[in-house]
C-alpha cells in the first residue's frame, strides 16, 4: 500500500469515526452549554421586554455535587486498582508495580487533575478521554572541563554522547604525532567546552479533549477497535525540533484540525477569555494538523490485518510502525450494550432542566407582575410624568376621581414552586444525585419525619447509583489507565527506579514485570469480596 492510499484510507475513517460527525459535535456543545446556564438554543429567553432571562442550572449541581463521591471512590485511596499476581511469588512484585504505576500517575504526572478534568467531561458529554505514552526526548547540556591532557580530550571526543564543540590549549602545543606517550615535561593542559546529549524517558498520563479523538462507529469496546485517532494541531516549531524534515513541514498545510469546533468553543469562550484568532505572523508558530492513527490494516498484501501506528499531516507519512496496542483509556459514565460511548448526566435531565427553566421563568414573571402590577388610566385624566416616576411619597395629578387604577394579577408562584419541587424528584430519582446523599443538613435531618434509619436508608439506596457510575468508570477508564503504564514502564524503563512510599524507599525494577499481572479494581457496589 502506498503512503498515499494509506493516508486517504485514515482520512476516511477520521471522517466517518465517533467524534468527527456533526451531530456528535453539537451534542456535546448543547451539553456544555446547559452545564454552564447559557441562554441559548433550547434555553434562549422570550423575546419581549422584561420577563425573566433566568436558566435553571440542574446539569451543574447534578455533576458537581456528583464529582465529590465519585472522585473519592476512584482517588480516594490507594488500592482503588490494584495488580494481583498470577502466578506464586509475584506477590511482591504485584504490590511494587502497584506502588510505581501510582507515583508515576499520580507524582510525575498531575494524575487528580487529568482524571478530574476525563470524568467532568464525561458526565457532562458521556465520554473523557486519558492517553498514555512515554515522552522520549533529548536534553543538552553545556559543560566546562579544564586541566585536561590530550588523552582525556581525545576520549571526550570518542564519547558518543558528548559533542566536543571547543578545544583551548594552555602552554605550548605539542609536537604533531606525540599525543600518545609524550613525556610528562611536554604535557599541555587544556580547556574543553562540550555538549552532552542524554535521552530523558518521561510517562505522560494526559486528557484528550473530545474533539481530537476518533473511534470507528461500530466499535462495541475501545481495546477491540479497529480505528483511533488522535488529531492534535502541533506547531511547525514543534515538529521540526521533533526531527520532521524542515523541507517537510513546509509543504504542509496549515488550519484547523476540527471540522466541527462548537464544543470547543462553548468550553472554551462562555467567559470570553479564549480567542483562537491570534497573530500567526511567525511562520514556525503556525498550527499544522498531525494524526496519530492506530488502525488495523494490510499493508503488505497478505491478507491479514496488522494493527498499525501511522503518524502523519497532510499526505506525509513520518511514522508507520506495527504496534500490539494503542494507548487511550475512554470513560463513560452510563454503559449502552454493545457501544463504546454510552450516556452521560446530560441525557437524564436535559428535559427536566428546559421545564424547570420554562418554570423558573413563569414563577418569576408572576412575582415580578404581582410587586409591580400595570395601571389602568383614563386617557387625557392622569399626569403620565407623575404616574411614570413612583417615587416613595410621590403624587399623581389627576382631573377626575377613579381616573387610574391597578391592574391586579394573581399570586400563582407558590403553584409554580409545587411543580419545581415535582421536577427536582424525578431528578433525584433519575440521577441518584439526592438531597439525602449531597447536602444534608443537621436541620433537614431533625425537621425529617423518617427517622435515622430511614434517612440512612435513603442515603445509601441514592448512593447506588454514584457507587455504580463509579465502577463503570473504573472499569472503563481507570482501569486501562493503570495497564496502559504498566505496559509503557515495562516497555520502556530502562533502569530501576527509587520511589518514597510512606515513608521508605523502594526500588523497584519494571523490567522484571514482563509477564504481566492481573488488574483489580476495589470500587464497587457491595461489600463482599467477590
Amino acid at each position: 500500500m502506498r503512503d498515499s492510499e494509506l493516508c486517504a484510507l485514515i482520512d476516511r475513517q477520521c471522517d466517518n469515526g465517533i467524534g468527527a460527525d456533526s451531530l456528535f459535535s453539537q451534542q456535546r456543545e448543547r451539553a456544555m452549554e446547559f452545564y454552564l446556564g447559557e441562554a441559548k438554543g433550547e434555553l434562549a429567553p422570550p423575546t419581549v421586554d422584561g420577563r425573566s432571562r433566568v436558566v435553571s442550572k440542574d446539569l451543574m449541581d447534578t455533576v458537581e455535587w456528583a464529582m465529590p463521591g465519585i472522585m473519592e471512590a476512584l482517588t480516594g485511596a490507594d488500592d482503588v486498582v490494584t495488580f494481583k499476581p498470577r502466578r506464586p511469588g509475584d506477590e511482591q512484585s504485584a504490590e511494587d508495580a502497584t506502588s510505581y504505576v501510582n507515583h508515576v500517575i499520580y507524582e510525575e504526572n498531575e494524575g487528580f487533575i487529568t482524571l478530574h478534568d476525563a470524568i467532568k467531561q464525561a458526565l457532562i458529554a458521556r465520554m473523557g478521554v486519558v492517553k498514555v505514552w512515554c515522552d522520549k526526548s533529548w536534553e543538552e547540556e553545556e559543560e566546562r572541563y579544564r586541566g585536561l591532557s590530550i588523552a582525556e580530550v581525545q576520549a571526550l571526543q570518542n564519547d558518543p554522547d558528548i559533542e566536543v564543540a571547543e578545544v583551548i590549549p594552555y602552554g605550548e602545543q605539542p609536537p604533531a604525532g606525540m599525543a600518545e606517550g609524550m613525556p610528562p615535561e611536554l604535557a599541555v593542559e587544556f580547556e574543553v567546552v562540550a555538549k552532552r546529549r542524554a535521552e530523558k524517558v518521561k510517562f505522560r498520563v494526559e486528557g484528550v479533549p473530545p474533539e481530537e479523538f476518533r473511534v470507528n462507529k461500530d466499535a462495541r469496546t475501545l481495546e477491540s477497535a479497529e480505528f483511533v485517532a488522535h488529531e492534535v494541531e502541533r506547531t511547525a516549531s514543534d515538529l521540526i525540533s521533533e526531527g520532521w524534515p524542515k523541507d517537510e513541514v513546509n509543504k504542509l498545510p496549515r488550519g484547523r484540525a476540527y471540522r466541527y469546533e462548537g464544543d470547543e468553543l462553548a468550553r472554551h469562550n462562555y467567559d470570553g477569555s479564549w480567542d483562537y484568532n491570534a497573530d500567526e505572523g511567525d511562520k514556525s508558530q503556525q498550527k499544522i494538523i498531525v494524526t496519530e492513527a492506530y488502525i488495523r490494516v494490510d499493508t503488505n498484501d497478505d491478507g491479514i490485518a496488522e494493527l498499525r501506528r501511522v503518524v502523519k499531516a497532510g499526505t506525509y507519512i513520518h511514522e508507520n510502525e506495527v504496534t500490539d496496542d494503542h494507548p487511550f483509556a475512554l470513560g463513560t459514565p452510563i454503559l449502552m450494550p454493545y457501544k463504546v460511548i454510552g450516556l452521560g448526566l446530560y441525557d437524564l435531565v436535559e428535559d427536566l432542566q428546559r421545564i424547570k427553566t420554562a418554570l423558573s421563568r413563569q414563577v418569576l414573571d408572576n412575582v415580578y407582575l404581582s410587586n409591580n402590577p400595570r395601571t389602568e388610566v383614563l386617557e387625557g385624566q392622569v399626569n403620565l410624568d407623575d404616574l411614570l416616576n413612583p417615587r416613595p411619597g410621590g403624587i399623581v395629578r389627576v382631573k377626575s376621581a377613579n381616573a387610574m387604577r391597578e391592574v391586579s394579577v394573581p399570586f400563582v408562584a407558590a403553584a409554580g414552586m409545587e411543580i419545581m419541587q415535582f421536577i427536582d424528584q424525578v431528578r433525584d430519582t433519575r440521577t441518584g444525585v439526592t438531597e439525602a446523599n449531597s447536602a444534608m443538613t443537621a436541620d433537614s435531618l431533625s425537621k425529617s419525619n423518617v427517622g435515622s434509619e430511614g434517612v440512612q436508608a435513603l442515603m445509601n439506596s441514592g448512593a447506588q447509583r454514584i457507587r455504580l457510575i463509579a465502577r463503570v468508570l473504573a472499569e472503563t477508564l481507570v482501569k486501562r489507565i493503570y495497564r496502559l503504564v504498566l505496559k509503557e514502564v515495562t516497555q520502556y524503563q530502562d533502569r530501576p527506579a527509587q520511589i518514597q512510599i510512606n515513608g521508605r524507599w523502594l526500588e523497584v525494577n519494571p523490567r522484571e514485570w514482563k509477564n504481566g499481572f492481573h488488574l483489580r479494581v476495589n470500587v464497587g457496589v457491595g461489600t463482599t469480596e467477590k
